[in-house]
């Protein structure tokens, strides 16, 4: 019998790698989700059996240049795949289709990358780059307007925030969002030269953005075959050939103090037994009712927190030859465009291992529609939310192919907003959880949205139950 026993609340890639964790400390581990499924924001969808694999409808790519996925994905035996680099990613600006500018985060080494997304005077103005120095944390939009002007924030930065947050680049902490940003807005150096150094030909991991660069060597994004579902899979198939007992369809509704450990309760009535420590692998949202009677201040810091939602609509084309798709891996849409969708991916075009899997004649696109405080189309019903994106995208690139097949998957409240002072947020939620032992916060809600920050903070949850120090590395 193990020794200790550990609830992990939130079945998403969060609760899933701490419970994994919890099980390598020798820990019995119960797992809590919600929900009919484990995943989180990582799903697939064959859309009702016509695909023969599974295709990502939730997060689909994951930062190669941090390790926590890649190395969590080859300890479970899967195999790596990356984008096809022949595949540029788009902005749409003033009727006409973009690449993304290489460099970091839509700021390109040369302002003439920008010709065509922004006009003369526009191009003119970033390279007359302002530096002024910044002592305390400011969103990314007031930041960056200030050295470049409004067009480059509006025309190229936003929608690449965008398409990571469902947010506003006029909403967004400069400290939490671009983390080499705000060094060198702390530090007064110029964003142009630090996107030169990072596209020069040494740097292979440039433009984790999504721009482009010819000699980049180390791909910039990673996936798996059959889609990221298979993570969420081959973790689920780990836990229980381990010995953690998963329990779907049970939301915890309380947590109890129980001498030096905690009960839960479910719909069904009391968790049968204690525990001795347990992580809160949920949206901060959901996190803050379980916290507040036993650590107000820090359910306090956590209803602070804003979220946005979105949803994604995948459709299987009939197209005649490759050219019946529009060219490049897909597209972004600025919020000023005022479209039906903020983005497109041309999934069969990014995956190679997609493309190849796919019947013939036949294309898979991705649709995202909802930003931060703009979800009024989330209001209709799936067939109307169809219509419009699809009507949008023929629109948009004059594509006049028929559907086989389609799908509306929707993200209610998933994307956490990280406005100027999160840190602090944060930082007061941990400092007021010391009033509650053997409690631990993980999830998207904290110190990064993506797969492998998530990974890398349920990394850091489960040690810290343990008592010993993460040996995973942490960041933004």
């Amino acid at each position: 019998m193990p020794d200790r026993r550990m609830a992990v609340i939130g079945g998403g890639i969060s609760g899933l790698t701490a419970a994994r964790d919890l099980l390598g400390q020798g820990a019995g581990v119960h797992l809590f989700e919600a929900g009919p499924r484990f995943g989180g924001l990582i799903r697939g969808t064959t859309l009702g059996g016509v695909l023969p694999v599974s295709a990502d409808t939730g997060a689909e790519a994951s930062l190669f240049r941090r390790p926590e996925t890649a190395a969590l994905c080859r300890e479970l035996g899967l195999d790596l795949q990356h984008p096809d680099p022949s595949q540029q990613a788009r902005i749409l600006s003033r009727g006409g289709f973009h690449p993304v500018p290489g460099g970091v985060m839509g700021i390109p080494g040369d302002p003439d990358q920008l010709a065509g997304l922004l006009d003369e005077s526009e191009v003119e103005r970033v390279r007359d780059e302002r530096i002024v120095p910044v002592h305390e944390d400011l969103t990314v939009g007031e930041f960056l307007a200030g050295r470049f002007g409004v067009a480059l924030v509006d025309r190229v930065v936003d929608p690449l925030l965008g398409g990571v947050y469902a947010g506003s680049a006029w909403d967004l902490s400069l400290q939490q969002t671009v983390p080499a940003f705000w060094e060198a807005a702390r530090t007064g150096r110029s964003l142009i030269a630090l996107a030169a150094a990072a596209s020069s030909p040494g740097e292979g991991t440039a433009g984790t953005d999504g721009g482009s660069s010819a000699h980049r060597r180390t791909p910039v994004f990673m996936g798996l075959r059959g889609g990221m579902s298979r993570l969420v899979a081959a973790l689920e198939e780990d836990l229980r050939h381990r010995g953690a007992q998963l329990h779907p369809d049970a939301p915890v509704t309380a947590l109890e103090r129980a001498g030096e450990g905690w009960t839960l309760r479910t719909p069904a009535g009391p968790v049968p037994g204690s525990f001795d420590g347990v992580i809160l692998a949920l949206p901060a949202w959901a996190a803050a009712p379980l916290l507040r009677p036993h650590a107000r201040d820090a359910a306090a810091a956590l209803d602070r927190l804003e979220w946005s939602s979105q949803a994604v609509v995948t459709v299987l084309l009939e197209v005649s030859t490759p050219a019946g798709l529009p060219e490049g891996s897909g597209f972004l849409i600025p919020a000023l465009e005022t479209r039906v969708i903020k983005a497109a991916t041309h999934s069969c075009r990014k995956w190679p291992w997609l493309a190849q899997a796919l019947p013939p004649s036949t294309a898979l696109v991705r649709m995202s529609i909802g930003r931060h405080r703009d979800e009024r189309l989330l209001g209709l019903d799936d067939d109307e939310l169809m219509r419009r994106a699809l009507e949008d995208y023929r629109r948009l690139t004059g594509t006049t192919a028929g559907v086989l097949a389609s799908e509306v998957t929707r993200w209610q409240r998933s994307l956490p907003q990280y406005a100027p002072g999160h840190a602090g947020l944060v930082a007061r939620a941990e400092r007021a959880l010391r009033a509650a032992p053997g409690l631990a916060l993980a999830g998207s809600s904290y110190d990064g949205v993506g797969i492998p920050a998530c990974i890398g903070r349920a990394h850091r949850a489960a040690s810290a139950l343990a008592g010993e120090p993460a040996d995973r590395p942490a960041g933004p």
